[in-house]
């Protein structure tokens, strides 16, 4: 035996699964994993499945090397990739083809991409509009979807849904707009999506939702920003919290007294100007179901000016003390939560009578305490990808 067998022999091993529970810890620290990766044979072999836990693919460039990394190079990682960030242009850099042809080629090199993905759980997708997401074409796994941008044929996101519909939990889609004429009762019906649980919406338009395309029974949060009324046709009683956007109101009709939601948490951001709130809750949901009522000030300078505490007053005067109130007095409203970065005291302060009969919790961040972010892929300040919260 030679020195270097003697060595390893003597330095004690810690079993594989407290080493993963360490690199867990690392929190796909790329450098971190990487040199320890170069340690030995089976420090590679443990660090494989965090070093490729998720693939960021932002252009041509970069898409066509990690598609040729999968596909043709290194296929024995392929098991250890769980999510997955497509940027909006892979196209080939510098192609020389026409573009019915590019069209085609990008497709397909799409398409094979997804076919060697069998673990995929989390898809990020910020695709142009010409390239058809392909899921429907494999065994998909999905958990968490993220779609951005249009997506002009109606048929081709109810597609898309249904190919995902058994597996998918949270689907969020953004920036998104159907063409409302090209809605119609020959589209594909997605089914039930009995897994959803959450779906976040932003600035979508005419989405083709209605309880002839798709039912969400078990779907249990519900965010919308700045969106129409499309979604509330299909939202279903089981529906437990809704979180919403109030500059959204004057983009949002009133929902038919029978359509209100009736939900048991509701979460407002909203920068604390009259008596918005108010409105806002009447418009969408049923007050006197309300259990508890989260209130996130969102505190932009170019809108309410500097002094917190003073729009707060302003809230106050305006009668909201008493909404809240009297929401509580016919046995509804458990609690008030106001998350801010303002002093938690001043806060308290601005609604005595509500601290004084302890139905007012006061959180300090900018992050809701009756839905926390989920964490996920983003591009970062810097131009980087990263993990954040939404």
């Amino acid at each position: 035996m030679d020195q270097s067998e003697s060595q390893s022999a003597a330095t004690p091993r810690l079993p594989p699964e407290v080493v993963s529970l360490v690199l867990q810890e690392l929190d796909y620290d790329l450098v971190s994993l990487s040199s320890f990766s170069l340690a030995s044979k089976s420090s590679r072999d443990l660090t494989l499945p965090f070093l490729f836990h998720h693939l960021c693919l932002p252009d041509g460039k970069i898409f066509q090397r990690g598609s040729r990394l999968l596909v043709f190079d290194a296929p024995h990682i392929r098991p250890y990739v769980r999510e997955v960030l497509i940027g909006r242009l892979i196209t080939a850099p510098g192609s020389q083809f026409d573009a019915e042809l590019q069209l085609e080629i990008d497709q397909k090199r799409l398409e094979r991409f997804f076919l060697v993905l069998p673990g995929l759980k989390v898809l990020h997708c910020f695709l142009d509009s010409h390239l058809a997401i392909p899921l429907a074409s494999v065994d998909s796994t999905l958990t968490i979807l993220y779609i951005r941008g249009n997506v002009p044929p109606a048929s081709e996101l109810l597609r898309l849904l249904q190919s995902v519909a058994g597996t998918l939990r949270h689907l969020t889609l953004q920036y998104m707009s159907c063409d409302r004429n090209a809605v119609s009762s020959n589209d594909p019906s997605t089914g039930s999506m009995l897994a959803l649980e959450r779906l976040s919406l932003c600035r979508c338009r005419n989405l083709p939702f209605s309880p002839t395309t798709i039912q969400m029974p078990n779907l249990k949060t519900l965010s919308v920003d700045d969106c129409d009324e499309s979604i509330f046709a299909c939202v279903p009683p089981s529906l437990e919290t809704l979180l919403i956007q109030v500059l959204s109101i004057y983009s949002t009709q009133s929902l038919p007294e029978d359509k209100l939601l009736c939900v048991n948490n509701v979460v407002i951001w909203c920068y604390p100007v009259k008596s918005l709130i108010q409105r806002m809750l009447s418009k969408l949901c049923i007050p006197s179901k309300i259990k508890r009522l989260e209130i996130v000030l969102l505190l932009d300078d170019d809108i309410v000016g500097s002094d917190g505490l003073g729009n707060l007053a302003s809230m106050r005067d305006d009668g909201f003390e008493d909404y809240i109130l009297s929401l509580h007095q016919i046995g509804s409203l458990e609690r008030l939560i106001v998350t801010s970065e303002l002093d938690t005291e001043g806060v308290r302060s601005e609604f005595p009578r509500l601290s004084s009969l302890d139905i007012l919790d006061v959180h300090s961040g900018t992050s809701s305490l009756l839905s926390p972010p989920c964490r996920r892929l983003a591009k970062t300040r810097d131009g980087s990808w990263g993990w954040t919260s939404e």
